[in-house]
């Protein structure tokens, strides 16, 4: 059968449009956490223009949140987080103040607290470690979904930060012209939660929408950290991320481990 070159380009994009061209970036690690390396269809002026993305199920991996203020007052490179806590990967829990331990938004496990004081710009929330049975093991919250503050409480865990991008997917960033590599945190319209790190500098406005552009199906995501303190390590017996290769030491981290 023969095909011409327009019926080339619509199939083409059909496929674009349906994700069937990505599906094989995707690699199963373990059940429940999958690896995605994805081009992003504008190049940075630094970089090779790649994100890497852990799509992680929190019916299969247990979250928390680990803080240097709470274990010992040390801050830890990515690599010693993960080694340290014996945990299977991490990457940064949100940014922190001048006291390179203090998160910028409010930040509590359990009893401790980090920082007792809601920001009142900051919209989303990461929360983890449930107080009741029958609640997602972790999720994201929108400040401005309704019930969230009520949802926030029956957390043990949570992690304030800048909204990037509302419930639904609607890109909520302001344009700026400021570039920077990102760490980020997503949630997918089926409840995976994801782990975004892109090496390469881009405004955030524009990278939110390129990544709007992949088959990641995302719902919710949040700003955690950016230039050099932004960090990612994943690692098992068959397979190891690590963003940068020497990273800065920082205080606060997500981290997971297989239930």
């Amino acid at each position: 059968m023969k095909v011409n070159k327009m019926s080339q380009i619509l199939l083409l994009l059909s496929l674009l449009s349906t994700g069937f061209l990505f599906a094989e970036n995707w690699q199963i690690i373990s059940p429940g956490l999958e690896y995605g390396s994805f081009q992003l269809a504008v190049a940075s002026e630094y970089g090779n223009s790649q994100v890497d993305v852990i799509r992680i199920d929190p019916a299969q991996y247990d979250f928390e949140l680990l803080l240097a203020s709470e274990n010992d007052q040390q801050n830890r490179k990515i690599t010693d987080w993960v080694k340290d806590f014996k945990l299977t990967g991490a990457i940064n829990a949100g940014m922190y103040q001048k006291d390179y331990s203090t998160g910028t938004g409010y930040l509590v496990n359990y009893q401790h607290k980090n920082n007792p004081y809601q920001h009142s710009t900051y919209n989303m929330y990461f929360v983890c470690n449930p107080k009741i049975d029958g609640l997602p093991e972790a999720q994201m919250i929108d400040r401005e979904q309704p019930g969230a503050s009520e949802l926030i409480d029956k957390y043990h865990s949570v992690l304030q930060c800048i909204r990037m991008m509302a419930t639904g997917g609607k890109n909520v960033w302001t344009k700026k012209s400021q570039k920077w590599n990102e760490a980020a945190l997503a949630q997918d319209t089926a409840g995976n939660i994801l782990f975004i790190y892109c090496s390469s500098a881009y405004n955030m406005y524009d990278l939110v929408n390129l990544l709007k552009q992949l088959p990641l199906n995302l719902d919710k995501m949040m700003h955690l950290e950016g230039g050099p303190p932004a960090a990612i390590q994943v690692t098992t017996s068959d397979f190891d991320l690590l963003h940068p290769d020497d990273s800065t030491r920082i205080p606060n981290i997500i981290g997971i481990k297989g239930k």
